[in-house]
């Protein structure tokens, strides 16, 4: 009886290694898939600091946000021109 509960026992402990066995393998890739992003991000980032190196902030968003206004004004004018064109051929 005692070797059929202390058999019993080392039935479960070994379930319970294999999950923990099997988390930890999980846990590895999940690990690994980061470092890759983290890796990615990391040149990604170097490769828009050497773009920017030298280039003041603020005169950069300012650019953007004239490029913006700029693109919403010519917007306009398309739909202006094909609200015309549209008149045209009706």
């Amino acid at each position: 009886m005692t070797d059929t509960l202390v058999a019993g026992e080392l039935d479960l402990l070994g379930e319970r290694v294999q999950r923990a066995a099997d988390a930890l393998r999980g846990l590895a890739l999940e690990r690994d898939r980061i470092r890759g992003e983290r890796d990615a991000l990391a040149a990604e980032l170097q490769a828009v600091t050497r773009l920017l190196r030298g280039r003041d902030a603020h005169a950069l968003v300012t650019e953007l946000e004239a490029l913006r206004r700029e693109r919403r004004e010519l917007a306009g004018r398309i739909e202006t021109l094909v609200k015309k064109l549209e008149r045209i051929d009706a």
